[in-house]
């Protein structure tokens, strides 16, 4: 007779899976770089006196020292703009541009060197101000530039859009970065170094314009010699530059 067959029984559900699989085997966690820590007023500004900032000795009773900007200066500037009077509004300053306080050492460090790259350029004066909302929409930013007599041209080719264009310069004869910018992002980048607008949390802004009507587009020009209600220029004044 032959051999009977014996039915074995079925693995467990755990050993069927595997060892790959088993439930009791603790996830792998990928090891993560540690965040660079927050670095103090002392390093800032340290980071910030080998980018160019200075200080000097204050007159009077009110102001002990000058914290400078680099490339500007206290004869010519202008308070919280060029300098600044006490160390809260320079380390107020060092929060909204550079994201002292919250963003990373290396992140803090990159923002000084980058606004230093800039410095000495020609800074257009807003109406009611140079500062604005850190929070303040882009329309709102670039309708207060137009009113102070920034402007914007049709660009020519498929790979310009516009000029956004500084008052009193031109794009014929001037020149990229310093009379004008040819896109979005780089008059956005212009207005976090001098103007003040930046988001909270390191200072970085959307520069896509999203819930604000939309940055990437200049606003819509009015049928007018004059501004609209809403700062906008009108289509043959645009042209006219």
């Amino acid at each position: 007779a032959g051999k009977r067959r014996t039915k074995s029984r079925p693995a467990s559900r755990k050993a069927a899976r595997g060892a790959d699989h088993d439930e009791d085997a603790a996830p792998h966690k990928p090891q993560s770089a540690p965040p660079s820590p927050i670095m103090s007023w002392k390093e800032a500004w340290s980071a910030m006196r080998s980018s160019g900032w200075t200080w000097k000795a204050g007159s009077g009773l009110m102001t002990d020292y000058y914290y400078i900007r680099p490339g500007r200066k206290v004869s010519t500037g202008t308070a919280g703009l060029d300098y600044f009077t006490s160390e809260s509004d320079v380390v107020d300053y060092a929060s909204r541009a550079f994201g002292f306080g919250t963003g990373s050492g290396s992140e803090v460090r990159a923002r000084i060197e980058e606004h230093a790259r800039h410095a000495g350029e020609t800074v257009p004066p807003l109406l009611g101000g140079n500062d604005v909302g850190p929070d303040e929409p882009w329309r709102s930013v670039w309708d207060r530039m137009l009113r102070s007599g920034w402007k914007w041209k049709q660009g020519s080719g498929l790979m310009m859009d516009y000029y956004y264009v500084k008052p009193g310069r031109s794009v014929k004869g001037g020149t990229d970065g310093e009379d004008y910018f040819r896109g979005v992002e780089d008059v956005q980048d212009f207005a976090r170094r001098n103007y003040g607008w930046l988001t909270r949390g390191g200072g970085v802004a959307s520069t896509t314009g999203a819930g604000d009507g939309g940055g990437a587009l200049p606003p819509r020009r009015a049928r007018s010699t004059r501004y609209s209600r809403h700062g906008d220029a009108d289509e043959a004044e645009q042209e006219e530059f």
